[in-house]
Parts: structure tokens; sequence; C-alpha cells
């Protein structure tokens, strides 16, 4: 998904700079961070639904 837009010289690539701008904001959203964010908040549930069933 982030590849070079600039083409070659026989046939230049087009929408560069949107291109570029998307490419800039997919890789600043860090998704590998926020799978893991999204990780960390599934294993606190699951902890904490346990203890809510050890209490009962």
């Amino acid at each position: 998904m982030t590849g070079s837009a600039r083409g070659t010289a026989d046939a230049p690539g087009r929408n560069v700079a949107a291109k570029a701008g998307l490419n800039r904001s997919i890789l600043d959203a860090a998704p590998t961070a926020f799978l893991n964010m999204i990780g960390i908040k599934r294993w606190w549930l699951v902890q904490s639904s346990s203890r809510r069933r050890d209490d009962s």
C-alpha cells in the first residue's frame, strides 16, 4: 500500500503528492501499535471477567 507513485521516466506517476500524503498518514497511524493496544485491552478484559467469576 505504501509503494512509490513516482513511476518511471517513460511512464511518470499521477497524483504523486496525494499518494505520498496517504502513505504518510498510513505509516503515522502505526497500525501495529493500535493492534497491540487492542490485544492488551482484550487481555485485561479477560483477566477482569475471570476475577469477577472467581468472586461469585
